[in-house]
């Protein structure tokens, strides 16, 4: 797995989920990567980008896609997502 595509992948579904957080589709309190599932279908948060980088499918996308997921989950756990939402917000940011 290369750290370029993970980078890619994590960054493209953290916006992705900011974008739905501001929308209304998930609410900014969401508390895991899996409660994300309560209200979207939170692993086409990666495919884009999966299909961007070729990688739809297979052990190499299976690894990526969980140590993205992994990533993604610490940073909903630990609250950054609502605060990337509420500086977003401030700064007029729509999505």
């Amino acid at each position: 797995m290369r750290a370029t595509h993970l980078q890619q992948v994590v960054g493209a579904m953290k916006q992705a989920i900011l974008a739905d957080m501001a929308a209304g589709r998930v609410p900014a309190r969401v508390g895991s990567y899996a409660a994300l599932h309560d209200h979207v279908d939170a692993n086409m948060y990666a495919f884009p980008v999966f299909v961007d980088l070729g990688l739809e499918g297979g052990d190499r996308g299976t690894e990526l896609f969980n140590a993205a997921a992994d990533k993604v989950d610490r940073w909903i756990r630990g609250g950054a997502a609502r605060g990337a939402l509420a500086r977003l917000k401030a700064e007029g940011w729509r999505p």
